[in-house]
């Protein structure tokens, strides 16, 4: 079966294509600025960007589209590679009013959409797998839905004061936003589905922390539950150099539930089983212990590791 693969080095981009490794490689750039590289899903297109501007080559016959956007720091293509979007640093020029710096373009280099993101961290469209919904935080505490590929107006919109992130379900129905602790008070979740987005009666779970100045947000394949990393940057108790974590659940139905982990120590990653209601979380002070729960935090399985990481 033929590859492709793109390397970077001082003297630009270059293509492999084959089955064996003495195939032919080729150059397709020879701009020693190219950092950012991203191909489509299906493996037909390969989007760059050398600072100056961003190029989309159509591997099928090297047809090459360029596109006038400088200084392009990330790309995203949409589930069905219909879309390509971009993002670069924002910025306001000379008392100018401020410039969109993130957009949406067709796969054939037209401009769909563009807005303000300021925050590189969740700076991507959310889009469902068949690209008729997507989710654009559009302003600093605003998520907008647009339907359709329709992008002239948006058909519902979520504004939750002082929000600092956000998560969707893979399938676009249901969205968590995370407002951070400030002065004594604590950090907190809500969960919305779509499109009932009143804050204040239409959240179908609420969850809070005192340990809450950052959210990571892992949703099972499924759509149905969501697992909510939070973490205070430091901790007052000085036992972690890493600060405070602490796993929440959450479900669609409204159920949640606080992760009380068996070790003490920081929560090093937790991940969802591909087709189960499952998922495994990595914690502890070293030796780590890495546990199997089910979806209601039931313990299924766990791993002891030793200093020399040798038994299991």
């Amino acid at each position: 079966m033929a590859f492709k693969l793109i390397a970077r080095g001082d003297t630009g981009l270059y293509l492999s294509s084959g089955e064996t490794s003495d195939s032919q490689v080729k150059s397709i750039d020879s701009s020693k600025t190219c950092k950012v590289i991203k191909f489509n899903h299906k493996g037909t297109k390969l989007a760059w960007s050398d600072g100056k501007s961003v190029k989309i080559q159509d591997l099928s016959n090297d047809k090459v589209t360029s596109i006038p956007v400088e200084k392009t720091q990330f790309l995203q293509w949409s589930p069905q590679d219909n879309f390509l979007s971009t993002w670069e640093v924002y910025a306001v020029k000379n008392g100018q009013k401020a410039e969109a710096n993130c957009r949406i373009w067709t796969s054939c280099g037209e401009l769909k959409f563009q807005f303000i993101q300021r925050k590189a961290d969740g700076w991507e469209p959310r889009w469902s797998q068949d690209e008729n919904l997507v989710a654009i935080r559009t302003m600093n505490n605003e998520v907008a839905y647009y339907q359709g590929q329709n992008f002239e107006n948006f058909t519902k919109k979520l504004s939750l004061a002082k929000m600092d992130s956000f998560s969707t379900s893979p399938n676009l129905n249901h969205i968590v936003a995370f407002v951070p602790g400030s002065k004594g008070n604590p950090g907190f979740a809500k969960l919305f589905a779509y499109p009932n987005f009143n804050v204040e009666k239409d959240a179908i779970a609420f969850k809070s922390s005192m340990l809450a100045d950052k959210m990571e947000a892992k949703w099972s394949h499924n759509s149905q539950n969501v697992l909510l990393l939070m973490q205070a940057e430091v901790d007052k108790t000085g036992s972690s150099y890493y600060g405070k974590t602490q796993l929440h659940s959450m479900d669609i139905q409204g159920e949640t539930a606080f992760m009380q982990l068996p070790k003490d120590g920081p929560i090093y990653h937790v991940s969802w089983a591909p087709d189960k209601a499952q998922f495994c979380v990595v914690y502890g002070f070293m030796p780590a212990k890495a546990t199997l729960f089910d979806k209601r935090g039931e313990k299924l399985l766990f791993w002891n590791w030793t200093k020399k990481f040798g038994t299991v």
